[in-house]
């Protein structure tokens, strides 16, 4: 799942029929395996929160059911390598069958709260400690790369991934419920969706505002971002 220069290197291992894989995590010396297991075949995220003490949480989304675990390692983050590969080790001899749709890396350790404010949605970009973010949503099936849509202080911070193998598809992707764009409003009813892409000259979206059995009026709003039409 993610080799990041040997230092860190993730992967599915001990398959079961009943539960699924579970989770290694190696520091090219030690190795620890996770309790909890993911199932194949299902629309699964997954956040590994390392502190520099050498402990870590791994958080299990599945559905809607977070469910974490701790992940000792004795990680040495200040030695890691800048070469990250993805659905793979380092010299490709393991390569994921399956499908990857985002990854994100920050440079702050996320907490309970924060996986379960950003697991299903959609980032703008400029979060809080986030570094890169590749989405994999470019459309150009002729580009071999991922563009990093992260930034710090409105700069793109440029850490562009190269994708070797592998291919793009529009046909296995995850639904509305598992990944999408939306806000969260704060205790006064103030909610902020950012990097809303558009297409050719503008896009038309439906903002529909939902909150368990509550109803709102009016039920949806139809907006147009363009070129000339980005704030509302």
């Amino acid at each position: 799942l993610l080799d990041m220069g040997g230092k860190l290197l993730i992967s599915l291992c001990d398959y079961s029929a009943d539960s699924g894989y579970k989770l290694s995590f190696s520091d090219g010396t030690t190795s620890v395996k996770s309790v909890r297991s993911i199932m194949p075949d299902r629309f699964t995220h997954l956040t590994y929160a390392y502190k520099n003490d050498g402990t870590g949480v791994l958080y299990i989304v599945a559905g809607d059911t977070v469910v974490s675990e701790n992940i000792a390692l004795p990680l040495s983050m200040s030695s890691m390598s800048n070469t990250v590969t993805v659905a793979s080790n380092a010299d490709l001899s393991k390569t994921l069958t399956g499908y990857v749709d985002e990854v994100r890396f920050f440079d702050i350790q996320l907490m309970e709260r924060d996986v379960k404010q950003n697991f299903n949605r959609i980032l703008g970009g400029e979060e809080e400690g986030l570094k890169v973010y590749w989405s994999f949503d470019e459309g150009i099936s002729t580009i071999r790369a991922a563009f990093d849509y992260s930034k710090t202080n409105s700069v793109n911070n440029e850490n562009e991934a190269l994708v070797i193998g592998g291919h793009r598809t529009n046909i296995v992707t995850p639904s509305q419920d598992q990944l999408s764009l939306f806000g969260m409003t704060d205790t006064k009813g103030v909610y902020t969706i950012s990097g809303i892409p558009y297409m050719g000259k503008g896009t038309t979206y439906s903002i529909i505002p939902t909150k368990g059995v509550h109803m709102f009026v009016p039920t949806s709003r139809t907006i147009y971002v363009s070129p000339t039409t980005l704030t509302f």
